[in-house]
Order: structure tokens, then C-alpha cells, then sequence
């Protein structure tokens, strides 16, 4: 019985962990902006273009997503959305556009809100 409790709390920090990584990565765009800004040679309308997008992806698609996580296995949305996110905002630094930056943008917030259900 023991046993059974300790993997239970050890698959609950596993996953509070990862929870806690995905909803960091929301927070890494912004002090990057003022770099992307220079190395893409954006304008402040699309800067400001892509900084809205992770609020304008949440607002549409997450009731979308709690629909889909209710009709298919929670235990996939809860490791690929993490992983997902992490893959999506790391190759931020290495984009060479900026419609690349906004589908990676929106691919890390979809994948982030998979996470959440």
C-alpha cells in the first residue's frame, strides 16, 4: 500500500512539475521582444501582432480544447502539450521570419492550453 501511495505522489510532482514548466514558457516571450524586435527587423505593429497572439489563441480555442479533452484520452493531452510547448518556444531564437515566429507562437500557446485539461 505504501508503494502504491509513493508512485501516486511521485506521477502528482510529475506532473505538477511539468504543469508548473509549461505556464513558465508563457512568460518567456516578452523580455525577448525587445531582441526580436532587432534581429527580425520588426515593426511595433507586428511585435505587438505577435505578443497578442497567445491571448487571441487562448480566448478561441481553449473551450475548443476542453471539448476535444473530454472526447479523447486526458493522459495525451497532459504529455504532449508540455513537450510541445517546450519545442515551440525554444526554437523562438532560431526562426529566421516572422510568420514563422507567430505559428510558432501559436502552436506553443495550442499546445500549452492541451496541457491545461
Amino acid at each position: 500500500m505504501e508503494a502504491t501511495n509513493r508512485l501516486q505522489r511521485s506521477r502528482l510532482a510529475l506532473v505538477t512539475l511539468g504543469h508548473f514548466l509549461n505556464d513558465s514558457y508563457g512568460s518567456f516571450f516578452a523580455p525577448l521582444l525587445p531582441l526580436l524586435l532587432e534581429k527580425l527587423s520588426l515593426s511595433l505593429t507586428a511585435a505587438s501582432g505577435l505578443a497578442a497572439i497567445p491571448s487571441i489563441t487562448a480566448a478561441v480555442f481553449q473551450p475548443l480544447y476542453g471539448m476535444a479533452s473530454d472526447r479523447i484520452h486526458g493522459r495525451m493531452f497532459i504529455l504532449l502539450g508540455p513537450f510541445l510547448s517546450v519545442v515551440c518556444m525554444g526554437l523562438i531564437g532560431v526562426v529566421p521570419h516572422v510568420w514563422l515566429m507567430g505559428l510558432l507562437l501559436l502552436e506553443a500557446i495550442r499546445k500549452h492550453y492541451l496541457a491545461k485539461k
